[in-house]
């Protein structure tokens, strides 16, 4: 009961830093050059990353959240 408490409290952080430095290079970086694009599109993708760590921590409440 108590590793599950700590599991959704930790997740929290987790997801704001992912959100915040993902949002932060993928606006910062821009698409200037034909690389930069495809680095900008993969940065897109990452989002995925926080939306799955909520998922996994607070079932589907927290992944459509």
């Amino acid at each position: 009961m108590y590793e599950l408490e700590a599991e959704r409290a930790s997740a929290i952080p987790r997801i704001a830093i992912w959100i915040a430095v993902l949002g932060i290079t993928h606006f910062v970086l821009g698409i200037h050059t034909h690389a930069m694009h495809g680095l900008h599109i993969l940065l897109a993708g990452l989002f995925l990353v926080p939306i799955l760590i909520a998922a996994q921590a607070f079932g589907i409440r927290g992944g459509l959240l």
